[in-house]
């Protein structure tokens, strides 16, 4: 028998075995791992994982409260509010276009009811006769009688004056009817008279109520 037909079969042999062992010996690595239950609690450090090796499913929410990007783009701008409502005004305003008075008697032109408070009131209007126009006056009045400014002037007929009445006006706590109104009136002791433009501008000065005894 010659020696190579004895080298061959021995040296496949040879490299049978040798895998055979390095099998056995991967087998047993593999037997020898370290599991999740070895591993004391809190002993690994970020220097132990592989980066990029954890996704966000993993992290706790206070761990992921702490991520953040760089900051995007501002967004477009959205579509305006609608208007809100009307406050509360601390001025009231009353117009009253025209009026006529009869020969010889007085007339309300012009009317304005306020809520209680103090009032700086002022007010305005044109006046004209006829052909027998004589004396007239023009008051500015709350409550029943109570005149917060007058005005008395003579006027020839066809005449026509334009007169500005101011003053201040409380309006008590409760009032009702006349005594929580400013009125504007004239009178007319001739013929008759067309009053005009008339307007009442009442500007409160407190927000308190006002009582009276």
């Amino acid at each position: 028998m010659s020696l190579s037909r004895i080298t061959t079969p021995l040296l496949k042999l040879t490299v049978l075995l040798v895998a055979l062992v390095a099998v056995g010996a991967g087998t047993a690595a593999a037997a020898k791992l370290i599991t999740g239950k070895q591993v004391k609690n809190r002993s690994l450090t970020g220097a132990d994982i592989k980066k990029n090796s954890l996704g966000p499913v993993v992290l706790s929410a206070a761990a992921k409260s702490t991520l953040k990007g760089a900051t995007g783009e501002p967004g477009a701008k959205g579509a305006d509010g609608a208007a809100g409502a009307t406050g509360p005004s601390d001025v009231f305003t009353h117009r009253r276009e025209e009026a006529t008075i009869a020969n010889a008697s007085t007339r309300t032109v012009a009317t304005q009811t306020l809520p209680p408070g103090l009032y700086q009131v002022t007010s305005s209007l044109n006046i004209r006769t006829g052909a027998g126009g004589k004396t007239q006056q023009c008051l500015l009045r709350t409550g029943a009688a109570t005149d917060i400014a007058s005005h008395t002037f003579p006027q020839s007929g066809g005449d026509r004056d334009t007169l500005t009445l101011a003053g201040a006006v409380t309006i008590p706590a409760g009032a009702q009817g006349a005594d929580a109104q400013v009125r504007l009136l004239c009178i007319v002791d001739g013929d008759v008279a067309d009053v005009m433009n008339m307007t009442i501008v009442s500007t409160k000065t407190t927000n308190a109520p006002v009582t009276t005894e």
